[in-house]
């Protein structure tokens, strides 16, 4: 794993609080906030993040189309579903897991993902920004630099 990332990953991992770290430009921030909100507030206010290192604390199919839509190069999980990982292969995305999973979980741990399902069939990562969109309404998230 590439210096920047294994940075990330003890910034990720060492701190149960954060939720996504990235580094663009010799800078880095975090965020506390949970589930896609924090890469939903990067697409709101155009965040390009070709050239950036990020570490996310568990990446869904969801959260992965709109990494690629933020254009994310290189990541690092500790947990990554198994359609996730396929879509970064098929973007020719550099994804660092610890471990794969079949699927994502809900938070109360009786189904599916809700954003998962909300992308489900979804393969435009347009499309699925309007969907995740308007699933998650006006739920915002803020990142802090360190």
């Amino acid at each position: 794993m590439e210096k920047e990332l294994e940075k990330l990953k003890k910034i990720l991992c060492g701190n149960p609080k954060y939720t996504v770290a990235y580094t663009l430009n010799s800078r880095t921030f975090y965020s506390e906030s949970r589930g896609i909100a924090p890469l939903m507030a990067l697409a709101e206010n155009g965040i390009d993040l070709k050239n950036a290192y990020v570490a996310d604390r568990i990446i869904g199919r969801a959260a992965a189309l709109l990494y690629v839509r933020l254009g994310a190069e290189k990541l690092y999980t500790p947990v990554a579903e198994r359609r996730a990982a396929e879509i970064f292969s098929e973007n020719k995305i550099t994804l660092y897991a610890d471990e794969t999973t079949e699927k994502i979980i809900n938070r109360r741990g009786d189904g599916e993902c809700p954003m998962n399902l909300a992308v489900a069939g979804i393969k435009d990562v347009d499309a699925a920004y309007a969907a995740l969109k308007a699933a998650v309404g006006g739920e915002t998230a803020v990142f802090c630099e360190l």
